[in-house]
């Protein structure tokens, strides 16, 4: 589990970053997050809005968090069959660029 995938936890490490800004530099600092997360090969989509200061947003923890963004409706790619058995999308369907992966030519 990364922090950037969560929220709450996102939040929870703003509080302790402006907490410790505080204390060292005598005035509360916004901390702001931008962090993407694709969902079962779709578009990669904001986790959290990027102009919210998670150091003070409130939370409401049986309700809706208008910090915490909604997935944005878009449909995956098709997949097929590597020749290891590992699933890939399919020719002309553009794969995400990740640090560990290379980007694949069509």
């Amino acid at each position: 589990m990364h922090i950037s995938t969560q929220p709450f936890l996102l939040r929870r490490y703003a509080l302790r970053v402006a907490d410790a800004w505080t204390r060292d530099h005598n005035r509360r600092p916004e901390v702001r997050a931008r962090t993407q997360l694709s969902l079962n090969r779709r578009p990669f989509n904001p986790v959290v809005d990027p102009t919210a200061d998670l150091a003070s947003v409130p939370v409401r923890w049986f309700g809706h968090n208008p910090w915490i963004l909604d997935l944005q409706p878009g449909s995956p790619g098709p997949l097929q069959p590597d020749a290891c058995g590992h699933w890939i999308p399919a020719p002309g369907v553009a794969a995400p660029i990740s640090p560990t992966r290379p980007p694949t030519s069509p």
